[in-house]
């Protein structure tokens, strides 16, 4: 009969047991009690998300702000505050790949292993990040300011009968560094470079064989790599790396414009390495000049202004 079978389907509840919709809202209260008494990060390891946390500074050590870090793979990504710091929250389990990227700085990829969500966040390394020049070619590093060097197009010429050779002839004076320069090249080729140290030799005036001119030529080529600064795709800043510390002297830099080849890069970036000044040896300190020494001066620069050959270029700094 209908009514016998509605009656046997019908569940029953014994005698003062609260309704189920009741329970429901009184559970939903007591995980909410106890989630706000723990900390944000015992909250995370509860419901298995894990946190990466870590700081970005730029070559100067200083604070950078607005650097996107993202985990690669993932939507999981943070953006560097003020003090340089962030903080990345998800599901992470394992090795994971941390990307490092801002407008006008170089871009880092770094690896972190991550553990199982335990209410404590992965600290990661330090990270920092380069600032770029401002175009591509050859720069001194100097006092964390790029000072591009001057470029010149080298020539052929011809010392005799038989003999020829690439050079150039420099008319003015040049970026001056120390013997442990650092020089940046950016958006350059890693292949193909060639550290030079110069020498002045004598070629033949195009036109006539009586007449000489004084021009610079490689003397000989030293050790050297380029240790890579950008680790990013595309575009890279690299140092270029000596085996020891260079003397006193003229050098240039190119990728095969000294032996006529220009397919690469056409000219040769040059640079002057000077001594450091001399020290006492009692305290270090640098000598002093003599009161004599001072008077004599303002002559001895207005000849050095009457033999010098050209005026210095100006020189920028980024």
């Amino acid at each position: 009969m209908p009514s016998t079978t509605r009656s046997n389907n019908r569940q029953f509840r014994q005698p003062g047991a609260a309704p189920r919709s009741i329970w429901l809202p009184a559970i939903v209260l007591a995980l909410a009690i106890v989630m706000n008494a723990c900390e944000p990060a015992q909250v995370e390891s509860i419901i298995g998300l894990n946190a990466v946390r870590g700081t970005v500074t730029d070559f100067e050590g200083g604070a950078l702000p607005g650097v996107a870090v993202q985990v690669e793979g993932s939507d999981y990504a943070d953006q560097t505050d003020a003090l340089g710091e962030y903080r990345i929250r998800g599901k992470l389990r394992g090795e994971i790949v941390l990307r490092y990227a801002k407008t006008g700085y170089t871009s880092v990829r770094q690896g972190v292993s991550v553990g199982e969500p335990d209410g404590a966040d992965t600290l990661a390394d330090p990270v920092s990040l380069w600032r770029l020049p401002p175009d591509s070619g050859v720069y001194l590093f100097e006092d964390y300011r790029y000072r591009p060097l001057g470029a010149v197009e080298p020539e052929r010429y011809v010392a005799g009968e038989d003999t020829f050779f690439y050079g150039f002839d420099l008319a003015h004076k040049v970026v001056t560094c120390g013997p442990d320069a650092t020089i940046m090249c950016y958006r350059r080729p890693r292949y193909d470079l060639e550290v030079c140290r110069m020498s002045e030799r004598e070629a033949d005036m195009p036109g006539t064989s009586s007449t000489k001119l004084t021009v610079w030529t490689p003397l000989h080529v030293l050790p050297s790599q380029a240790r890579i600064i950008d680790e990013g795709t595309g575009d890279h800043l690299f140092e270029v790396v000596y085996e020891k510390p260079l003397e006193p002297g003229r050098y240039a830099l190119h990728w095969g414009a000294l032996e006529g080849y220009t397919k690469t890069e056409e000219r040769a970036f040059i640079f002057d390495v000077v001594a450091p000044p001399e020290e006492s040896a009692e305290d270090g300190e640098s000598e002093e000049p003599s009161e004599e020494a001072e008077e004599e001066q303002p002559q001895d620069e207005e000849a050095g202004e009457r033999s010098d050959s050209g005026p210095e270029p100006d020189a920028e700094e980024y």
